[in-house]
C-alpha cells in the first residue's frame, strides 16, 4: 500500500545534511496502543494506512543520469513515535542492492536528516543511515552520519528480501538523539535513498 509523497526540491543535495530551510512537518505517526513487531516485515504498520511512495525522476536529488526509473531505485515510508522511540519502516525497490558487512557510506542506505527546534533559532540536527543486513550473512547497521560518526546506541534494524527490492523496519531510541523527543509539533525530516550501483544516485522525500 502506498501513497504518492510530493518531493521537497526545496534543499540542494550539497545541503543534504542541513534542514534550515524546511518549512514542513514531518508527518510522524503516533504509535499509541498499535503493536509494532521489529522483523522486517512491515505488517503491524498496515493500520496506519499505505506507506508514502517517493518513485518519480522529480525526486532524484543526485546521480539523475544514473537512475533508470522506479525499478533501479525507488521506496515508500512511514515514521512513527512513542515515548522512548522513533520507528521507520521503508519498502525500496532496487534492482541491485549495494550492501556489505562494512556497511560503507557509499553503499545503499535509508538516509533519515531529523532537526528540531525554535523558529529562527538554532536547530538540532541528526543524520542517520540506516544500512540492510543480508538475511543469513550480515546483519544491517545503523550510523550516525554527518557531524556524528559510529553506531547509534540502542538502535536496531531487520530487513526482509522481496522480489523487487528489500522491506526494511528500525528503531532509534529517542535517547540517542538528544533535544528531537519532546519536539513532535517542530520536528522536520527528510527521508532519502541513496542507491550506489554505479556514481550515486540519491532518491529524496521531506
Amino acid at each position: 500500500m502506498r501513497r504518492r509523497g510530493r518531493p521537497w526540491a526545496l534543499l540542494p543535495i550539497l545541503a543534504a545534511t542541513s534542514v534550515a530551510h524546511a518549512d514542513t512537518p514531518v508527518e510522524l505517526l503516533d504509535r499509541a496502543g498499535a503493536t509494532l513487531t521489529l522483523d522486517g516485515l512491515l505488517r503491524d504498520w498496515q493500520g496506519f494506512g499505505p506507506l508514502r511512495a517517493v518513485d518519480e525522476g522529480s525526486a532524484v536529488h543526485s546521480g539523475a543520469p544514473a537512475w533508470r526509473g522506479a525499478d533501479d531505485a525507488a521506496f515508500a515510508f512511514a515514521l512513527a513515535r512513542d515515548d522512548s522511540h522513533l520507528w521507520v519502516a521503508v519498502e525500496v525497490r532496487d534492482d541491485r542492492v549495494q550492501r556489505s558487512a562494512a556497511h560503507r557510506p557509499t553503499e545503499d542506505a535509508v538516509v533519515l536528516t531529523l532537526a528540531a527546534g525554535p523558529a529562527g533559532g538554532r536547530l538540532t540536527v541528526f543524520e542517520v543511515a540506516l544500512h540492510p543486513g543480508e538475511p543469513g550473512r550480515f546483519a544491517g547497521a545503523v550510523r550516525f552520519r554527518g557531524a556524528r560518526s559510529g553506531d547509534v546506541p540502542g538502535a536496531s534494524v531487520v530487513e526482509s528480501a522481496t522480489g523487487s527490492g528489500y522491506l526494511l523496519e528500525a528503531r532509534i531510541p529517542w535517547g540517542s538523539l538528544p533535544g528531537l523527543a519532546g519536539a513532535s509539533s517542530t520536528l522536520r525530516a527528510r527521508v532519502a535513498y541513496q542507491d550506489s550501483d554505479e556514481s550515486p544516485a540519491r532518491v529524496d522525500t521531506v
